[in-house]
């Protein structure tokens, strides 16, 4: 979903060059009529020989003018990649849930089809996942929200915050 078949001269004499300014224009097109607010999540998990493994979560948030209001990054306590995605997740809702746009439709957008499809399972049916927590539960019926895969390659900045966050000592979060 990256580059468009009328496209591909350009792909063959710039491909590095192409594909950060396509990337921006398919983020733009990101955006639809019924959601205020967009945003980008993403989970690191590393398991490390004798050592402990490492873990972090980061995310941006977005209003409908594109102005960055929230950007999130730092450490975690998980068992798996997957548990880092969800508490990326948990983490977003929490601090969407804490203020003024906790009424606002969100679009949040993370690369792990997994946690979308457990999300999607359990928001239309009686049956929660495993993973899921009571916490996790609890802002999933409070927020309105739509998760929404999306190629890694446009995931690229919450990526990077996740993966730094895994290295700080603490979490860094910026209300912009």
């Amino acid at each position: 979903m990256l580059l468009d078949q009328s496209q591909s001269n350009i792909w063959a004499s710039n491909p590095a060059g192409l594909i950060p300014s396509n990337s921006k224009t398919v983020k733009k097109n990101l955006w639809t009529e019924n959601s205020s607010l967009m945003g980008f999540i993403d989970g690191s998990w590393k398991k490390r020989v004798n050592q402990d493994d490492i873990a972090g979560i980061g995310g941006h948030l977005h209003d409908r003018e594109g102005n960055m209001i929230l950007m999130f990054s730092g450490p975690v306590s998980t068992t798996s990649a997957l548990v880092s995605e969800m508490e990326a997740l948990w983490f977003l809702l929490e601090k969407i849930n804490n203020s003024p746009w906790s009424q606002s439709k969100v679009k949040i957008h993370s690369d792990c089809q997994e946690l979308i499809d457990i999300i999607q399972e359990s928001k239309f049916s009686n049956n929660s996942h495993w993973l899921l927590s009571k916490d996790l539960l609890s802002l999933m019926g409070s927020i309105n929200f739509e998760l929404i895969k999306i190629p890694r390659m446009l995931n690229d900045n919450a990526d990077s915050l996740a993966t730094r966050g895994a290295m700080r000592t603490s979490m860094i979060v910026s209300w912009c």
